[in-house]
């Protein structure tokens, strides 16, 4: 029984000290080096996040126009509207034409094409050939870099006929957010 008591007051007393040790609110020599890497870090990916977050929303970007004309987009054929154009996501590399009369829409897959000059307005440019549009590319104010549509099998063919008859429509769009 004695040595019961012991052993308890034994466990007892460890189970203070550990009680002690961690209220004590001092830290030990090693650990100040190591709770300073740690704020290093933290304050590193915090400053990443600064400058990464921005970026990815300069880059995503929703644009709006009225397009007068039917066009052709891929294998796409949307009517005459109000249209929204968005890029999807962290990768901008899809946009979304979404027309806001009918409520249709279509995912297109894009890819960037680039200019010496920064954009001067925020535009839509098409392709016209005869009565038929096809999307070329899309262009923001201010950006050396837009995106360009694929074309289309309709467009293909007619490029192959003539190479000389298409003409270049410009429409005005806007950004929004």
């Amino acid at each position: 029984m004695k040595q019961a008591l012991v052993k308890n007051s034994r466990i007892e007393r460890a189970l203070r000290k550990e009680r002690r040790a961690l209220a004590d609110t001092t830290l030990p020599p090693s650990q100040p080096r190591e709770v300073f890497v740690k704020a290093l870090h933290c304050v590193v990916f915090g400053l990443g996040l600064l400058l990464i977050v921005p970026a990815a929303h300069a880059q995503s970007s929703t644009v709006s126009a009225h397009v007068p004309f039917d066009f052709i987009v891929g294998e796409q054929v949307y009517s005459a509207g109000n249209y929204i154009l968005s890029s999807e996501g962290m990768t901008t590399s899809s946009i979304l034409i979404r027309n806001t009369d009918d409520r249709k829409a279509g995912l297109v897959l894009t890819r960037s094409c680039e200019n010496l000059h920064p954009a001067a307005k925020t535009v839509l440019i098409f392709h016209r050939y005869s009565d038929q549009y096809f999307l070329e590319q899309v262009w923001v104010e201010g950006n050396t870099r837009g995106r360009q549509f694929p074309k289309s099998p309709i467009e293909t063919k007619l490029l192959a006929l003539n190479p000389q008859a298409h003409d270049e429509v410009i429409v005005a769009a806007l950004v929004t957010h």
